[in-house]
């Protein structure tokens, strides 16, 4: 084998709770993820020594820096690999978006990595791996949606039905570290959002799902970001059963009940041609 090509999804999050600050600088948190159809794509070819790493955005050259790099010498390391690695990564998830997309590509690479240097490392230390790398990295090895603890390594999975989305984004990120800046302790709780045995999930309805749509992170960043607020409102006002902007932000996604409906909306909104905004539709996998 001396090449593989990978698609690298995005998520969501359903909810997401903040519980407080951890001791090594992440959070403590309860989320519900998914992954969604929107994806990144990134090629692995063998090369007889060292890592290169080109990307076809203009955001991303300072390339050492990026975590697929990092995951790329990590799991170099750990199995001793003499034989090196050329990696193109081509992106289509938005940055800063609250997406996931660099976790998702790290993850990736940890993936595709094992398989081309034939390393048979085990999936419980990939994502040992991908945890020392960044909270959302053992979700995407893990593959499926999942409630997530701790700082996003502690993994329940869970199954879901396909759930149609109208993914935005509007022309701008935002950092983690900008969005917990802002959070209100005082206006968090300690409780799940939702009680709901996990093995129940695959038999709620999409306005079941709706109705429990929540984020810790939302209120400060709109604080400062009113679009997003536009762009919830926007959704709802179209039919959406629920709206919530994603992980840190700045992508908000509306839930529909079905694909057709779902579709109606996205056209309407790209006929609009709102400046900066990328508008996606999408659902959830299994």
């Amino acid at each position: 084998m001396t090449s593989i090509t990978i698609q690298t999804p995005a998520k969501i999050n359903l909810y997401l709770k903040v519980l407080g600050k951890r001791a090594d600088g992440y959070h403590e948190l309860e989320s519900l993820m998914l992954p969604i159809s929107l994806y990144d794509r990134i090629v692995l070819e063998e090369a007889p020594a060292g890592i290169e790493l080109c990307c076809d955005h203009p955001q991303l050259q300072a390339l050492e820096d990026n975590l697929v790099y990092k995951a790329a010498q990590a799991i170099q390391r750990m199995g001793a690999v003499k034989s090196g690695v050329k990696i193109k990564l081509y992106k289509n998830i938005p940055l800063a978006a609250g997406l996931g997309g660099g976790s998702s590509d790290a993850a990736a690479a940890l993936l595709g990595l094992n398989r081309l240097w034939n390393l048979n490392v085990s999936q419980e230390q990939l994502l040992e791996l991908g945890a020392q790398l960044g909270a959302d990295v053992p979700f995407f090895i893990l593959g499926s949606p999942a409630i997530a603890r701790g700082k996003g390594e502690l993994l329940e999975p869970v199954y879901f039905k396909p759930l149609w989305l109208v993914l935005v984004n509007p022309g701008f990120g935002v950092s983690a570290a900008e969005a917990y800046a802002g959070l209100n302790w005082g206006l968090t709780k300690k409780e799940s959002y939702t009680t709901i045995p996990p093995n129940l999930f695959e038999k709620l309805k999409p306005a079941q799902i709706a109705s429990w749509l929540a984020n810790d992170l939302e209120a400060p960043v709109i604080k400062k970001y009113p679009v997003i607020l536009e762009i919830k409102e926007y959704l709802s006002a179209k039919g959406a059963l629920g709206s919530l902007m994603s992980g840190s932000g700045s992508s908000v996604f509306g839930l529909f009940g079905s694909r057709g409906q779902a579709q109606v909306v996205c056209q309407e909104l790209r006929a609009q041609n709102k400046a900066g905004w990328s508008v996606f539709l999408t659902h959830t996998l299994n």
